[in-house]
């Protein structure tokens, strides 16, 4: 059975960040204040009132830019994804074109993570963090890319509600929750206003996170407690527990999405001994698997993108204290940096240019 101890919780809260927190300051809950303080320093209070109403600048593309290739495939579509300084500060929303080059910039005032784009409007659904010395708080929230106003859902009755997901339709958001009192996550669906509540099945006392639609709209696939892969078909709400991975005790499971045509599944996976490799195995529908890649470097995330035989990763390397987003192509083996230089990145997410 999964461990109930608080300070499980807390370690997946803070390192399952897009730009996550050193892990050194995880270990214990008195750590919590430490964190806090750093994280509010870092954004440098840089919005004086309790609600960010805009993000600035954005409205208009920056000047130069030139199209992107993956090898020596054209780009198309357009990316999202998320920056800010070495010093975790200066968190920002960047788009790119990929046909273009062409790039806008959303400067936030808070921590935020996890964008993706509404597939029915111009607009991404993120969580941001508040409140950090007071009563810290992860909400959900909407940026408007066009004038780039923000909402927030401030009536979920949650402490952190985190990663939310536009369903296919744009109707729905899935997201997880975390509870101090039952140290456990739950995944949850819901409307646009944070309504008509709908929880999805996990075992007792288990972290379940990430949900991940897909595109049909009738299934949702989730991490249960780092060693399971699950998917839920919503009308019957039956489960169907991935077989490639059970009974593997040597690896932790952090994420799992369906590509583009809904048809395979890719998962990322650490080895729990020692080399710690990380790896991204893809599992086919008669649940055969076969690793696409596998190395020492540090993945914490990786992402859907909308791009054929392609997905999207962030690699850390902690000697120099670095965080960059990629495409990768799992066929030819071929990557390409799309983050900026001296800059943390993560949490990209893609969709076709003509979707909006």
């Amino acid at each position: 059975m999964p461990s109930t101890q608080n300070n499980k919780q807390l370690h997946s809260k803070y390192q399952d960040k897009e730009i996550p927190v050193p892990h050194s300051f995880l270990r214990h809950r008195r750590a919590r204040p430490i964190v806090a303080s750093l994280l509010l320093a870092a954004a440098g209070l840089m919005v004086g009132c309790e609600r960010a109403d805009t993000a600035g600048n954005g409205h208009a593309p920056e000047a130069g830019g030139s199209p992107l290739t993956l090898g020596e495939t054209p780009l198309s579509g357009e990316l999202v994804f998320l920056q800010s300084n070495m010093r975790m500060q200066d968190f920002e929303f960047v788009t790119l074109d990929l046909a273009t080059g062409e790039k806008r910039r959303y400067h936030v005032g808070y921590e935020v993570s996890g964008p993706n784009f509404s597939p029915t409007s111009n607009a991404i659904v993120f969580h941001i963090t508040r409140d950090l010395l007071t009563n810290p708080r992860d909400t959900i929230a909407f940026l408007d890319l066009e004038t780039g106003a923000v909402r927030e859902l401030d009536n979920l009755p949650y402490q952190a509600a985190l990663f939310p997901r536009f369903s296919p339709d744009g109707r729905q958001l899935a997201f997880y929750v975390l509870t101090d009192n039952e140290y456990r996550s739950k995944i949850y669906l819901s409307d646009l206003d944070g309504q008509d509540l709908t929880p999805i099945p996990c075992p007792a006392e288990a972290l379940c996170r990430h949900p991940h639609w897909h595109p049909s709209g009738n299934r949702l696939l989730y991490v249960a407690d780092e060693t399971e892969i699950h998917e839920i078909d919503l009308a019957t709400e039956e489960v169907k527990v991935f077989r490639s991975f059970v009974g593997d005790n040597n690896r932790t499971l952090s994420r799992a999405i369906y590509l583009k045509e809904g048809n395979k599944i890719a998962v990322l996976w650490r080895d729990k001994g020692f080399p710690r490799r990380n790896g991204i195995t893809l599992i086919y529908p008669e649940d055969e698997k076969e690793v696409v890649y596998e190395g020492r470097t540090r993945i914490p995330s990786i992402y859907e993108v909308d791009i054929p035989d392609t997905i999207a990763l962030a690699k850390t390397n902690l000697l120099a204290r670095t965080l960059d987003a990629f495409l990768y192509n799992y066929v030819t083996g071929e990557e390409l940096q799309i983050s900026e230089p001296d800059r943390l990145s993560g949490g990209v997410h893609g969709r076709r240019k003509e979707m909006h």
